[in-house]
């Protein structure tokens, strides 16, 4: 069936006046997710033949519309990819860890096989909910407590109230925020924390044409330091702190990519685009990759170490 449009509101605020940034049309959408990971989307590409980008001016959240999100078999097929899982030991994880007290209660939302459990104090009452049956089937062989269960379902069936929620890569996907966060914090306990770790869409990755990682139907939702602030004011939060990570080694390659890509946009009078479908960008494109190979294998990480890196962290207060 075809999605069809109307009125469009801000996912997060509700705003009513949007105006459209970007139109993509989802044959290109498909085209680029199958030249660049294999993947093909037609299934869902097909529901709607084109995706509108929008920057709320209320609340500063980027959004697709209309949502059109990946299914079990794109996330299968993704998770395939060595290039969706660069590392495990994620700034987010270190981050988190320092913060939760040994023998509290962690509740991990969108966990995979529930890798961060092994980066908390032994003494940690340790719980993840996961989508993916491969990833809780993999958690309960390393005896890791995983359940196949949204956050929405989870707080229909059980009383029990948790220390510390995290949720990491997870609040891009969302469809409905309100529902999401109205469950969080039923299952958080008074003065208990929330920690939320997006990618940070002030960073390289908002330079990044054809990122496929921060396109539908991957991400629907771009996040900022002001809208991650807009979230936790919404919703009663308070904001004890946020944190942007720095560049890592996994990503140097593509930091320098994006930010060479960007200086030669500009300089060519280009308005940005998530799509580079055109032969100019096409070929600033690869100008810029093959500058940003020999940048990485000249300076390394040396000139880079402390710039802005891909993700930005939030830790708020019930």
């Amino acid at each position: 069936m075809k999605i069809t449009r109307n009125k469009v509101c801000c996912p997060l605020c509700s705003h009513e006046n949007q105006t459209i940034l970007e139109t993509i049309d989802t044959r290109t959408l498909k085209e680029i997710w199958h030249k660049s990971a294999s993947i093909d989307i037609t299934r869902i590409s097909d529901k709607t033949s084109s995706i509108d980008f929008y920057k709320c001016p209320k609340c500063d959240l980027g959004f697709f519309n209309p949502q059109i999100p990946g299914d079990s078999k794109f996330y299968g097929d993704l998770a395939k990819d060595s290039m969706y899982y660069l590392h495990e030991g994620k700034s987010e994880f270190y981050y988190s860890a320092k913060k939760i007290l040994s023998g509290s209660s962690v509740l991990d939302i969108g966990s995979g096989r529930g890798v961060f459990s092994q980066f908390l104090d032994p003494s940690t009452d340790y719980t993840g909910l996961e989508l993916s049956t491969a990833a809780v089937k993999l958690a309960k062989e390393s005896n890791i407590n995983v359940i196949n269960s949204t956050i929405e379902e989870f707080v229909k069936t059980t009383n029990k109230q948790f220390d510390y929620i995290v949720s990491f890569q997870v609040l891009e996907h969302i469809e409905n925020i309100s529902s999401f966060i109205v469950a969080i914090k039923k299952a958080l306990k008074d003065g208990g924390k929330i920690i939320f770790a997006v990618p940070n869409n002030e960073s390289f990755i908002s330079k990044t044409p054809n990122h496929i990682l921060n396109l539908p139907p991957h991400h629907q939702l771009h996040w900022t330091r002001k809208s991650l602030n807009f979230l936790a004011s919404n919703f009663n939060l308070e904001v004890e702190d946020i944190y942007c990570e720095r560049v890592s080694k996994a990503h140097l390659k593509s930091f320098i990519y994006s930010n060479i890509y960007d200086f030669f946009r500009k300089a060519s009078l280009m308005t940005y685009r998530h799509i580079k479908n055109s032969i100019p960008r096409e070929f600033l494109s690869k100008l810029s990759w093959k500058i940003a190979s020999i940048t990485t294998l000249l300076f390394g990480s040396s000139l880079f170490k402390n710039r802005i890196g891909q993700t930005i962290i939030i830790c708020m207060k019930k």
